[in-house]
């Protein structure tokens, strides 16, 4: 049965859907005219230093299509995974951003979740010495879309652990590691609810 409610959710779920289907389209795009290589995180800008979709999509290809892009095996070691999915983060809140409407982006209703510039690093506020493989935050939607300096606890939306492999050994280790850091932001944002 229709509620009152489904073309409201409805009207959303376009809404929402459209910076997947430009993700998806730019990815295919880049997937096309990719060129075999190491692609790191600062290759997600352009010549002037500002945020490059293409770019963004071509580093992010090895991660989010391993069986069409040029990726000769699957990946040895979680470290080689953090600049591609950093990649693709900040493509789709380019994206997420060009669909919120300019005088909303200054408000704390629309925000984006960007990625830090450094991964596989201890915050600056943790009371203990584990290394998170990847942190991200929240900004305002008018923020530009770009790496985020200086990671803590504070500034922390969710946190990522990242494996190469799903063995039981691994998504045991990686919950484990996930409830510590997840202690250290409850401990560093003391009116966080979940």
């Amino acid at each position: 049965m229709l509620s009152p409610e489904t073309p409201n959710l409805l009207n959303e779920h376009r809404r929402f859907s459209k910076p997947w289907l430009r993700v998806e389209k730019c990815l295919d795009e880049a997937n096309r005219l990719s060129t075999a290589g190491n692609i790191q995180q600062s290759d997600c800008t352009d010549a002037d230093g500002n945020f490059s979709p293409a770019s963004a999509a071509l580093a992010a290809l090895p991660w989010t299509r391993p069986a069409t892009y040029k990726q000769k095996k699957p990946f040895e070691s979680e470290r080689q995974i953090y600049a591609h999915m950093s990649a693709f983060i900040l493509l789709v809140s380019h994206y997420v951003k060009q669909e919120i409407p300019a005088a909303q982006r200054d408000t704390d209703e629309c925000r984006l979740i960007l990625p830090f510039e450094k991964t596989d690093i201890n915050p600056s506020d943790a009371d203990d010495d584990t290394r998170v493989d990847l942190i991200l935050r929240t900004r305002r939607a008018g923020h530009k879309v770009k790496l985020q300096p200086n990671p803590s606890y504070a500034g922390t939306f969710c946190v990522a652990e990242i494996k190469s492999n799903s063995s039981t050994k691994n998504l045991n280790d990686a919950r484990i590691q996930l409830f510590d850091y997840s202690r250290n932001i409850y401990a560093n944002q003391h009116d966080r609810r979940f």
